[in-house]
């Protein structure tokens, strides 16, 4: 059995999940969403990412850490503050001794649905039809992570 964490990453949000992958497919074991607190410090906010995604190893123990790459092109302010959060998040991966992974949007896209260009709405469609869910996870962040797990456990990914 294989245990996944999976991540989209953010400093206000961070949506997550826990799939396995057993002989008869792919289970969702949980997933949710971190909020962060904007009013208050940012060394504050990345500890509270920290300790969440602490805790959901330790609950959890996943054998396998993955994130979406984030990319962004315009906003470096935006950037460099999600990647701040990715390098806490990747911390308390390693204190529980897991190497993280990393995969691209449009890599998790082909992953599900066969388009590396697909529309948030034809990805948590996917979400629902390939864990036999009755409704996509809200916000779309949650629905994000349970796909970044998916296409992670679906393919042989590059690591970071």
């Amino acid at each position: 059995m294989t245990v996944v964490l999976g991540v989209d990453p953010g400093l206000k949000r961070v949506g997550y999940s826990v799939l396995e992958q057993t002989n008869s497919g792919i289970g969702l074991r949980c997933a949710g969403l971190i909020a962060t607190d904007p009013t208050v410090p940012l060394g504050e906010r990345l500890a509270d990412i920290f300790g969440s995604v602490d805790d959901i190893i330790r609950e959890y123990r996943p054998s396998q850490l993955v994130l979406e790459r984030i990319l962004f092109a315009k906003n470096v302010t935006s950037a460099l503050l999600v990647a701040q959060a990715v390098g806490v998040i990747k911390l308390a991966g390693a204190r529980h001794g897991l190497e993280a992974s990393e995969i691209g949007a449009n890599q998790v896209k082909l992953a599900l649905s066969g388009d590396g260009h697909a529309s948030k709405a034809q990805m948590k469609k996917m979400v629902v039809l390939l864990l036999g869910l009755h409704r996509a996870p809200e916000p779309a962040d949650v629905s994000d992570a349970i796909a970044i797990a998916y296409a992670h456990l679906s393919g042989d990914w590059s690591r970071s």
